[in-house]
């Protein structure tokens, strides 16, 4: 399992490609925080902690891994702008959310190798 420290050097790494790629620090905070709220909220539907999904699969994690490119990003802006509209906590959470990293390739190494790679610990 992976320590806190290592993890925060890892996303400071991240955060100097996205920062040439015109994303700024807080645009990348948000985009961070929103991904791993969506690894962590599927983590939590598997061993050892069954719980109900508060996110429907749909609009979660898996299917993010599963793709590339402009389809990426499509999906990864139409789940985080649907999760904003679902009541409760869940729509308060991801209310005005929107993509902000527009690089199809900067997703990708952000969802599968800072975020899923990461996360196979515990939450």
């Amino acid at each position: 399992m992976i320590d806190a420290s290592q993890i925060g050097k890892r996303a400071w790494s991240y955060a100097g490609v996205l920062q040439q790629a015109g994303i700024s620090c807080v645009e990348y905070v948000e985009q961070l925080t929103m991904l791993v709220f969506l690894k962590m909220a599927d983590q939590l539907t598997e061993e050892p902690y069954n719980k109900p999904a508060i996110v429907p699969p749909e609009l979660g994690w898996n299917p993010l891994l599963k793709l590339d490119g402009a389809a990426l990003e499509k999906q990864y802006s139409d789940s985080i702008e649907t999760l904003a509209l679902k009541p409760g906590m869940l729509g308060v959470i991801f209310k005005g959310a929107r993509c902000d990293i527009h690089n199809p390739a900067l997703l990708k190494q952000l969802i599968v190798n800072l975020i899923d790679k990461e996360g196979s610990g515990s939450v």
